[in-house]
């Protein structure tokens, strides 16, 4: 006898189909809400706020309000255009920068935090930008709160100098998590480190040195370095770390050094900073073994010539300044 089986069809309604596509779209924003503010927003506002305090200083700095000097200058909180207390480092940067709106500005020496043992809490912070994020002021392990910090060092010509500078602490994603300046994890800490200097130079700190999630850099070349090609005049995309040694890299794990050049400087000198705080960066540990090994790229043009050749490189005293490469630091890639 014959059977004949009836089959059902495997297919899917149009219903059944719609309900799928709603689902797996619920499914995709709570992904993208999920990774966003670790993965893909960090890296734009990180370099929106190195830009943005650069900006400000630098325009509050050449193009004063008057009725901000004269607060300055009664306080007695001004060198040349170089406020000598937070509050008006604060004061300074408002200026230029937007603030969120219904949010208090209570900008204040008292507030500033230590660069060592920060205490990142809703009451230190001086304020908070259009863009949400969070904003604190800095002063070195152990100074007094609202004070500048000052690095001294002796460049590659064998002269000393010194610069003054500002510890600012931002918060990239507001009160979003983790608000941490340790990375948990694979993940990215959201609490990052600059340092302002009194020449208007914005220096990137801690973790975001080595990883590109936060940004990436070039080394731009010198117009008179004899590249083949005269329209190349950057190099590959790299982390701002491998950039400085690409750029002003000495043998024995050291920097060539300027004062013209803050980039070239290590912050890491033990002395505004240790290795008690988040934001510290041990250049000679094992795991920058590949990129501290780097010196400096002979397109540069850079070819010190020792003042003392018998003294080992570690030793050596350069007559040339190491300012024919520059870093861009770039907003994406």
């Amino acid at each position: 006898m014959l059977k004949f089986i009836n089959k059902s069809k495997l297919g899917m309604t149009l219903g059944e189909l719609l309900v799928v596509f709603v689902i797996m779209g619920i499914i995709a924003t709570m992904t993208m809400v999920t990774v966003k503010p670790n993965e893909k927003s960090l890296k734009y506002v990180y370099y929106r706020m190195y830009n943005s305090i650069g900006t400000a200083f630098y325009n509050t700095s050449i193009n004063m309000d008057d009725d901000l000097r004269e607060e300055m200058v009664n306080a007695g909180a001004i060198d040349k255009s170089f406020p000598t207390r937070a509050e008006y480092f604060c004061k300074m940067l408002l200026e230029y920068m937007n603030t969120k709106a219904g949010t208090a500005v209570t900008c204040s020496d008292a507030k500033t935090v230590d660069v060592d043992n920060p205490e990142f809490t809703d009451e230190n912070t001086q304020f908070i930008a259009s863009n949400g994020t969070k904003v604190w002021i800095g002063h070195s392990k152990g100074a007094e709160p609202g004070s500048f910090s000052t690095y001294t060092a002796i460049d590659s010509t064998n002269t000393e100098f010194s610069l003054r500078y500002y510890w600012v602490f931002v918060d990239l994603n507001g009160d979003m998590g983790p608000n941490s300046p340790t990375a948990r994890g694979n993940g990215m800490a959201d609490i990052v480190a600059f340092i302002v200097t009194e020449d208007y130079d914005v220096i990137p700190i801690g973790r975001p040195e080595v990883d590109t999630r936060y940004f990436v850099t070039t080394v731009e070349y010198s117009a008179t370095t004899g590249l083949d090609n005269e329209d190349v005049n950057s190099s590959m995309t790299m982390s701002y770390l491998e950039a400085k040694r690409h750029a002003w890299g000495e043998p024995n794990k050291q920097f060539y050094v300027s004062a013209n050049e803050p980039m070239t400087m290590n912050f890491y000198d033990g002395t505004n900073i240790t290795q008690a705080s988040p934001f510290w960066l041990d250049y000679n540990s094992e795991e920058f073994n590949d990129i501290m090994a780097q010196t400096v790229d002979p397109e540069c043009g850079f070819n010190p010539t020792p003042v003392n050749p018998e003294e080992p490189d570690g030793a050596q005293i350069y007559e040339v300044e190491p300012d024919v490469c520059y870093i861009n630091i770039k907003d994406y890639y």
